[in-house]
């Protein structure tokens, strides 16, 4: 059964990262964001660099410390375990968007490559099969880190709520005596908070780059195959089949399809 022509339909694969950019730009990773053709970084405004500053400094650095100061000041073996569990999980986070951070370079490369591979895909088959099968599965593959990560801080947020108690989220060490007063307690409780959100949209953005990255990957390779498939049994035959003409235009194909197996390696 033939593929449905799609006239009008582009390929564009970097609209499955704008949720990333978008949570990264939050997080204050802008400063770090290449342009894809010069792979030169891009300006900021002052305000946005003081607010990566002073964000990382509060919710990546300063929000492990705090957590990991709570351990010893838990009562009991439950929270004690508590403590270093997340302790451990607020550590790895921390390091993961370090880590991240450090890759802006080649994630600027890596979109231009595929915005190269995007512009091969203009046969009708190919662009029905990105339309209809590769784009609903990564977006899928988005989905479900969205409603995982939903379901996180939703379990959170109801576990704090139903305890009926005066508490932290997480147990934390803090320079003031959050039990004294409804004003420290409130203020302990908004810095949690922005912690919690700020490690939970690093974690949410890691975990769910690199799965769309191989998938998008993997289906351009599915697509070069199509392309590969397709030589040597389309293209004019004014010439006859066989001539000389018909057979150059095959050969380019073919070159044009090694390059992309190139760039894929890249």
């Amino acid at each position: 059964m033939s593929a449905p022509l799609l006239p009008n339909a582009k390929v564009n694969s970097l609209e499955f990262f704008h949720i990333n950019w978008n949570v990264w730009k939050m997080l204050g990773l802008q400063i770090f964001k290449r342009d894809v053709h010069t792979l030169q970084r891009l300006a900021v405004s002052r305000a946005y660099f003081a607010w990566s500053i002073a964000a990382n400094f509060m919710g990546t650095i300063l929000f492990p410390i705090h957590l990991a100061m709570g351990i010893y000041e838990s009562r009991n073996k439950s929270e004690l375990f508590n403590s270093i569990s997340i302790s451990i999980t607020s550590i790895g986070a921390t390091i993961k968007f370090f880590l991240m951070a450090s890759k802006m370079k080649q994630i600027a490369q890596m979109e231009a490559l595929t915005q190269v591979l995007d512009a091969r895909v203009t046969h009708p088959e190919e662009l029905w099969h990105y339309q209809n099968r590769i784009r609903l599965n990564i977006f899928n593959i988005q989905r479900m880190f969205s409603i995982l990560y939903s379901g996180v801080a939703a379990s959170v947020a109801a576990l704090y709520l139903s305890s009926g108690e005066r508490r932290l989220i997480y147990p934390g060490w803090l320079p003031f005596e959050w039990r004294q007063s409804s004003g420290f307690y409130a203020l302990a409780i908004l810095y949690q908070l922005f912690g919690f959100i700020f490690q939970i949209s690093q974690t949410y953005t890691n975990d769910s780059f690199a799965p769309k990255s191989l998938c998008l990957l993997s289906a351009h390779i599915e697509l070069l195959y199509k392309r590969v498939s397709r030589i040597g049994f389309e293209g004019p035959n004014e010439d006859g089949g066989g001539s000389k003409a018909a057979l150059q235009q095959e050969e380019d194909k073919l070159n044009l399809c090694v390059l992309d197996q190139i760039n894929l390696y890249e």
